[in-house]
């Protein structure tokens, strides 16, 4: 038995046909990845609207201890008040959170107002946005990690010091943030007899949560002469020199109770606690401890995967 082996040479058509199919086969590879990120993307879009968003205003008390050394060596306490507003966006993925707060100071020196008083508005702009760890998600406790941006403003005075008697200042930190973040509720309706009444608890959900910003760099804006009025002779006008400067360090802590309605909206009970110093020669340096109640308001339509 003969075999023949036909030797195949391949003419222009062939070679043009399969080039044809290849370029075929890598423009529908092209195009099914094009497409998986593009369903993607709208995956992404849809988390992102169903992500229940907060309108968030409030009312805060405070503590100051602050000592300015640019116009005296000594402490100055006292109490400040203050509003807040601002903005959240909060899941199991991405939280979100800007905050303004707008307030008044009034810092005394061992409580003699009359020999030295330091007062004036005070302003606190939060930002920071947390993504939330995947290998935590399961867990009682979730851990986020993620961006920051704090921003302090002074606006102070005090006749005792004269000619330095009024001043701005202005301290702004990127930094890191990280947030522990416990969410619980109670599943079922539970009634507790007292003596004289009932209270009933009916199933409601909570989260309690600790953020830190730690300073990653510094920037503060500060008068080089603190003064802009000549307090002894008033016709005697000079405009303030100001400096900038990096270095120094500001330090965020929240500590934070929400309790959630059945309507989507919350309640917050929230503590503070600030501390920053500038890298000037004349060093300002401040701790504060904040007490806020909140109230969020539900801007979004509550998902039905949600239970409140």
């Amino acid at each position: 038995m003969k075999f023949s082996h036909t030797l195949f040479i391949p003419t222009k058509t062939g070679c043009l046909i399969g080039f044809l199919v290849v370029c075929l086969g890598f423009f529908s590879a092209g195009a099914q990845a094009q497409a998986g990120q593009e369903s993607l993307r709208l995956q992404w879009q849809l988390v992102d609207k169903a992500r229940p968003k907060y309108l968030v205003t409030g009312y805060t008390l405070g503590y100051n201890k602050l000592r300015d050394t640019g116009t005296s060596p000594r402490f100055f306490e006292g109490n400040n008040i203050g509003l807040t507003l601002g903005f959240e966006e909060l899941d199991s993925l991405k939280k979100f959170r800007f905050a303004m707060e707008a307030g008044f100071a009034r810092l005394t020196d061992n409580g003699i107002p009359e020999q030295f008083l330091w007062s004036g508005p005070m302003f606190h702009l939060q930002w920071s946005q947390q993504w939330m760890l995947r290998k935590f998600a399961d867990r009682k406790v979730q851990l986020g990690l993620g961006a920051s941006v704090n921003s302090v403003m002074f606006f102070r005075s005090n006749d005792a010091f004269f000619n330095a008697g009024f001043g701005l200042d202005n301290i702004n930190t990127l930094g890191l943030s990280a947030g522990l973040y416990f969410p619980f509720e109670r599943m079922k309706a539970k009634t507790i007899d007292l003596w004289l009444f009932q209270w009933k608890l009916n199933p409601r959900k909570y989260q309690l949560a600790f953020t830190l910003d730690l300073p990653v760099a510094t920037l503060s804006t500060r008068p080089e002469y603190a003064y802009l009025t000549n307090v002894v002779d008033p016709e005697t006008i000079t405009i303030d020199t100001y400096t900038f400067q990096w270095g120094g360090y500001q330090i965020n802590t929240n500590l934070d109770f929400t309790y959630y309605l059945y309507n989507g909206n919350a309640f917050r009970l929230n503590y503070q606690w600030l501390a920053l110093q500038t890298s000037d020669i004349f060093e300002l340096s401040m701790a504060r401890h904040r007490f806020s109640v909140s109230y969020l308001m539900r801007l979004n339509r509550i998902n039905t995967n949600e239970r409140y």
